[in-house]
């Protein structure tokens, strides 16, 4: 195992999860250190997600997706400009 509650493959969670069903102690202690151990600052998950829809964008651009599909550019780029609204502080 890793360090985490189960190994990274179906089996293993289902496992881990039965073994969580019904045992509420085990349960709040799991998530107890979820919660200690997982925690990301919104402002790092939104400077994730902007880094992250910034390579898609790219991607989309040079042609590295399926030109089939339909491009949903400007939804990206305003989502963007919401993530950077908000993690301003709501200052604009």
């Amino acid at each position: 195992m890793n360090g985490f509650l189960t190994d990274e493959d179906p089996e293993a969670v289902f496992y881990a999860l039965c073994q969580l069903y019904g045992n509420r102690e085990l349960t709040k202690s799991v998530g107890e250190r979820a919660m200690n151990g997982l925690y990301v600052s919104w402002e790092d998950a939104v400077r994730t997600a902007n880094e992250r829809y910034s390579e898609v964008r790219e991607k989309w651009l040079s042609g590295g997706y399926d030109k089939k599909r339909l491009s949903h550019d400007g939804l990206w780029r305003r989502n963007g400009k919401m993530m950077d609204f908000l993690s301003a502080g709501n200052k604009a």
